[in-house]
Formats: structure tokens, sequence, C-alpha cells
């Protein structure tokens, strides 16, 4: 072995990860209009709105404190805008949910959903960074992950197209043309690490041609060090509705290169997967608008900390409920990963009746 590597002590610096690359997060109006409709939407002061779809005063009182005097602002508005005035997840979706019921009162002959004719998909995992080169040891390559996704509801919404699992990085090289053939060919060489698969039938699809080419975030390279190269940072995917996916071609997050060493090479980073969020309960604009108002406490929850929960965070009825998307609820204090499911149960109970 070198001297110059044998004289290296294992206590010697480790390079830095590499930096993340953040996706692309789409992010539409609270209520999705064809534009050519919203100048056609009558105009309510914010106090009437309020009053008549029953919102909290705490939600008057903020819209009136940011400057919202009149509903039909909201209709501009998206979700990011109103978190950044302070409204949780739950105040949020009860805006929606009045706002829809206002459409169906007044302009029953609005959608609220996106036009398409065509719902194909190309969706793919993200890449994981290669493994950094090490003169005795190789780094491992990185995972690509996979997106997500219900093979149920993409059979309802007639989704055809490609979706694609994530990609492994490959593996680091080792050896270094100063050690003998053995050393060269160490048997420390790692694996490429595989990349997730999506659970979704992909025997039957093709590869088509798509229209705007979105692609997540690349994590930077590790940093080199002679002890240990540092790890390829994330590269987060992009996050986009599944109402609009079939609008793109969306690729995962590709994950920054491990570092190169004189020991050990880095390990690739990771390539973080589409994020795809879709509401809780999949069900036709037109059977919501046949729901009524109606306060959550209809709903038979055998919990009552999640009902509690729900009310902490601004839900009041069903119509709220239904606005909300499958993820939103991770983060909140007391969730339990036991709830979503409990929630589309009971809302798929509830709504049977109205179901067209």
């Amino acid at each position: 072995m070198p001297k110059a590597i044998q004289e290296l002590d294992r206590s010697e610096g480790v390079g830095a990860r590499g930096g993340i690359g953040e996706g692309p997060r789409f992010q539409g109006k609270i209520v999705w209009l064809d534009s050519a409709d919203l100048p056609r939407i009558e105009k309510m002061t914010t106090a009437d709105f309020c009053t008549k779809y029953r919102l909290d005063n705490d939600v008057r009182e903020r819209l009136n404190d940011e400057g919202i005097s009149n509903m039909i602002s909201l209709f501009y508005e998206d979700e990011d805008g109103l978190k950044e005035m302070g409204f949780n997840i739950g105040s949020i979706a009860e805006i929606k949910a009045a706002l829809k019921r206002r459409l169906a009162d007044k302009h029953p002959d609005i959608t609220v959903v996106a036009p398409r004719t065509t719902n194909e998909w190309d969706v793919r995992g993200g890449v994981g960074g290669a493994g950094g080169h090490g003169d005795i040891k190789a780094g491992e390559g990185g995972t690509g992950k996979a997106v997500s996704l219900d093979p149920n509801r993409l059979h309802a919404e007639n989704v055809t197209g490609v979706i694609r699992g994530g990609k492994g990085g490959a593996a680091g090289t080792t050896g270094n043309s100063s050690l003998s053939a053995a050393n060269t060919h160490s048997s420390s060489m790692q694996t490429a690490r595989a990349g997730t698969i999506p659970d979704v039938n992909m025997d039957q699809v093709d590869v088509i041609q798509k229209g705007l080419l979105v692609e997540g975030g690349e994590g930077g390279a590790g940093g080199w060090a002679p002890n240990k190269g540092g790890i390829g940072g994330e590269g987060q995917g992009p996050r986009i509705p599944m109402l609009h996916v079939h609008l793109f071609k969306v690729n995962g997050g590709t994950g920054g290169e491990g570092g190169n060493a004189l020991r050990e090479g880095g390990g690739g980073g990771e390539g973080g997967a589409p994020e795809i969020p879709d509401l809780i309960l999949s069900i036709s604009e037109e059977t919501r608008r046949m729901i009524p108002w109606t306060p959550i406490e209809k709903l038979d929850f055998d919990d009552a900390n999640l009902r509690k929960m729900l009310k902490d965070n601004g839900f009041r009825t069903v119509g709220g409920l239904l606005e909300l998307q499958q993820t939103d609820l991770v983060s909140v204090p007391g969730f339990k990963r036991g709830y979503p499911r409990v929630l589309q149960a009971e809302l798929d109970r509830f709504c049977s009746k109205y179901k067209q």
C-alpha cells in the first residue's frame, strides 16, 4: 500500500455533504376555474360571505386584516398565499368548501375541475447519485426513490402513459494504479443500490411524448477528503397536484455524486420521488355540490382525539374535510398513521347517499 495512504489517520476529516437540490412545487389556485369564468362570478363582501357560509369569526377577521374585503378575491388566491396570512390547513379547506358552495348557489354551470381531453402521464422516480471513488473502498450508489400512488385511484381516473420506478445510482470505483492487482479489484467495492419500484403494473404502457418537462432538483456533489468522501446531496422531487400531472412530463430529483477519497468514497445522494398529493376522498364535483353544510360532529368517529385534532386545526364541516389532501395531516401534532384511512372510511360512508 502506498505510504501516503498508510500514513492517513482515520480520524482525519470527512468530506462535506453536498447541498440539497430543491424540487419545483406547483401550487394552483385554491379553487381551480377556467380563467374565462372568473369575471362572471358575482361580487360579495367577505363579511357577508363568511356569515352566509358559516365560516368562523377568526377566518373573517384574518381576511379583513389582510385586506380581502370581497369574496371574489379568494378565487385568485393560492394555498401558499393563505398560509402566509396565517391560516391553518383546516381553515383553508373550509374556505375552499365555502367558495364551492357559493358557486353551486349562484353559478352551477361553472365547473371546478381543470378541463382536459387526455389523462396521459409520464412520471419517473428519482435517480440516485453515483458512489464516489475510493482507492481502498468505493462509495455506494444512492437510492432512486419511486413515486407512491394508489393503483385503484389511477384506474378510476383512467390514467395512461408511463409511471417508472426510481433509478439506483452506480456504485463507485475502487483501486489505484500503484496498488497491486489484488488491491485494484478490492472485494470491498459496494453494489449500486437499486431504485424502489411503484406498485403499478408497467407491462402494458409505452413511452409517450409530453409537453413541458418538470424535473426535481439536483443534489450537490459530496466533498473530497483524504479519509472518506462526503455524501452526495439529496435531489428533491417536484410536487404537483394529481389534477395537473397530465400537463407535464415529470422526473424526480437527482442525487449528488459521492465525494472521492484516498480511503473510502462517499455515498451517492438520494434522488427524491415526485410528490403527487391527492384529496382524502375521490368523488366527483357533482357529488360534492350535492352535499349540504354539515358539521363534523355528524360524522361517527370512534376516536375523540381525532375529532379534537381536526377542530383544533380549523376543520368544521364535512365539506371542509373533503378538501383535505392525504398528506396534510402528517405534520399536525397528535397525528396517527391510521387517521387518513379512518377519515376516508367515514367520509365514504357519509357521501355514499349523495354519489351520482
